[in-house]
Protein backbone atom coordinates (compact mmCIF):
# COMPACT_ATOMS: atom_id res chain seq x y z
CA UNK A 1 0.00 0.00 0.00
CA UNK A 2 2.95 2.27 0.26
CA UNK A 3 2.42 2.96 4.15
CA UNK A 4 5.48 3.17 6.27
CA UNK A 5 5.04 2.08 9.25
CA UNK A 6 6.27 3.92 12.41
CA UNK A 7 8.51 1.94 15.10
CA UNK A 8 6.52 -0.10 16.89
CA UNK A 9 8.46 -2.40 19.23
CA UNK A 10 7.71 0.23 21.91
CA UNK A 11 4.25 -0.49 21.63
CA UNK A 12 4.67 -4.20 21.82
CA UNK A 13 6.84 -4.10 25.44
CA UNK A 14 4.47 -1.81 26.82
CA UNK A 15 1.71 -3.75 25.55
CA UNK A 16 3.32 -6.78 26.31
CA UNK A 17 0.99 -9.25 29.39
CA UNK A 18 -1.98 -7.10 28.82
CA UNK A 19 0.34 -3.65 29.54
CA UNK A 20 1.66 -4.57 32.38
CA UNK A 21 4.63 -2.48 32.24
CA UNK A 22 1.76 0.20 32.01
CA UNK A 23 0.79 -0.62 35.41
CA UNK A 24 4.42 -0.88 36.53
CA UNK A 25 5.53 2.94 35.55
CA UNK A 26 2.53 4.09 37.15
CA UNK A 27 3.62 2.38 40.43
CA UNK A 28 6.27 4.73 40.14
CA UNK A 29 4.88 7.45 42.34
CA UNK A 30 7.24 9.43 44.88
CA UNK A 31 4.17 9.97 47.73
CA UNK A 32 0.89 8.36 46.65
CA UNK A 33 0.46 4.59 46.01
CA UNK A 34 -2.35 4.50 43.48
CA UNK A 35 -5.54 2.24 44.15
CA UNK A 36 -5.35 -1.37 41.78
CA UNK A 37 -9.04 -0.22 40.16
CA UNK A 38 -6.78 3.19 38.59
CA UNK A 39 -4.30 1.32 37.80
CA UNK A 40 -5.94 -1.55 35.66
CA UNK A 41 -7.83 1.59 33.80
CA UNK A 42 -4.90 3.09 32.30
CA UNK A 43 -3.78 -0.60 31.35
CA UNK A 44 -7.83 -1.12 29.71
CA UNK A 45 -6.63 2.56 27.78
CA UNK A 46 -3.45 1.57 26.83
CA UNK A 47 -4.85 -1.25 25.04
CA UNK A 48 -7.28 0.58 23.09
CA UNK A 49 -6.49 0.83 19.27
CA UNK A 50 -3.96 3.11 18.93
CA UNK A 51 -4.00 4.24 22.30
CA UNK A 52 -0.47 3.62 23.34
CA UNK A 53 0.96 4.78 20.02
CA UNK A 54 -0.44 8.23 21.05
CA UNK A 55 0.48 8.35 24.14
CA UNK A 56 4.50 7.36 22.92
CA UNK A 57 3.92 10.01 20.49
CA UNK A 58 3.84 12.71 22.38
CA UNK A 59 7.34 11.32 23.92
CA UNK A 60 8.22 10.82 20.38
CA UNK A 61 8.03 14.53 19.54
CA UNK A 62 10.01 15.88 22.35
CA UNK A 63 13.11 14.17 20.77
CA UNK A 64 12.87 15.05 17.31
CA UNK A 65 14.44 17.95 15.86
CA UNK A 66 12.43 21.07 15.87
CA UNK A 67 11.24 22.20 12.03
CA UNK A 68 12.57 25.46 10.97
CA UNK A 69 10.68 28.12 11.94
CA UNK A 70 8.81 29.83 9.11
CA UNK A 71 7.31 33.48 9.07
CA UNK A 72 4.39 33.80 11.73
CA UNK A 73 5.89 29.98 13.04
CA UNK A 74 5.07 30.98 17.38
CA UNK A 75 8.28 31.76 19.21
CA UNK A 76 9.28 34.01 16.00
CA UNK A 77 9.77 37.83 15.88
CA UNK A 78 8.01 37.95 19.11
CA UNK A 79 5.09 35.73 17.99
CA UNK A 80 3.98 34.45 21.16
CA UNK A 81 0.94 32.76 22.11
CA UNK A 82 -0.97 35.08 24.15
CA UNK A 83 -3.02 32.19 26.19
CA UNK A 84 -2.49 31.98 29.80
CA UNK A 85 -0.85 28.88 30.40
CA UNK A 86 -0.19 27.05 33.43
CA UNK A 87 2.34 24.20 33.65
CA UNK A 88 3.10 22.26 36.80
CA UNK A 89 5.78 19.84 36.86
CA UNK A 90 6.87 17.08 39.67
CA UNK A 91 10.59 17.91 40.44
CA UNK A 92 10.85 14.31 40.67
CA UNK A 93 9.32 13.34 37.13
CA UNK A 94 11.83 10.54 35.02
CA UNK A 95 10.09 11.80 32.41
CA UNK A 96 9.46 15.34 31.71
CA UNK A 97 12.76 16.71 33.01
CA UNK A 98 13.69 20.05 33.81
CA UNK A 99 15.35 20.76 30.56
CA UNK A 100 12.55 20.59 28.23
CA UNK A 101 10.53 23.73 29.68
CA UNK A 102 13.59 25.74 29.31
CA UNK A 103 12.93 28.67 27.18
CA UNK A 104 9.17 28.09 26.89
CA UNK A 105 8.71 31.80 27.24
CA UNK A 106 9.68 31.75 23.80
CA UNK A 107 7.04 30.51 22.46
CA UNK A 108 3.97 31.73 25.51
CA UNK A 109 3.77 35.00 26.40
CA UNK A 110 2.13 34.65 29.73
CA UNK A 111 3.14 31.23 31.34
CA UNK A 112 3.56 30.32 34.62
CA UNK A 113 5.96 27.01 35.73
CA UNK A 114 5.87 25.53 39.05
CA UNK A 115 8.02 23.23 40.16
CA UNK A 116 6.29 20.61 43.08
CA UNK A 117 9.05 18.86 45.37
CA UNK A 118 9.00 14.85 46.44
CA UNK A 119 6.22 14.76 43.38
CA UNK A 120 6.65 12.25 40.42
CA UNK A 121 5.19 12.43 36.98
CA UNK A 122 1.86 11.56 38.20
CA UNK A 123 1.80 14.79 39.79
CA UNK A 124 -2.27 14.98 40.86
CA UNK A 125 -1.87 11.63 42.53
CA UNK A 126 1.23 12.57 44.72
CA UNK A 127 0.31 16.09 45.89
CA UNK A 128 -3.47 16.96 44.68
CA UNK A 129 -3.38 19.49 47.27
CA UNK A 130 -0.43 21.32 45.62
CA UNK A 131 -2.05 20.73 42.42
CA UNK A 132 -5.25 22.24 42.81
CA UNK A 133 -3.65 25.23 45.37
CA UNK A 134 -1.38 26.16 42.26
CA UNK A 135 -4.83 25.88 39.69
CA UNK A 136 -6.44 28.01 42.32
CA UNK A 137 -4.38 30.59 42.18
CA UNK A 138 -3.53 30.44 38.67
CA UNK A 139 -7.06 31.18 37.92
CA UNK A 140 -7.78 34.09 40.57
CA UNK A 141 -4.56 35.83 38.99
CA UNK A 142 -6.63 35.38 35.75
CA UNK A 143 -9.71 36.57 37.48
CA UNK A 144 -11.86 33.61 37.32
CA UNK A 145 -11.16 32.18 40.48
Amino acid sequence: SGEVAGPVLPELILLANRAWLVGLLMGNCSRATLPAWLVNTYRNNALQDGSMTAQLNYYRSIIQRPPKPETGFYGTKGNRLATPVLMIRGKDDAALKAGLFKGYDRFLAFATLVELDDCSHWIQADCPGEVNDEIENFMEKLGQG
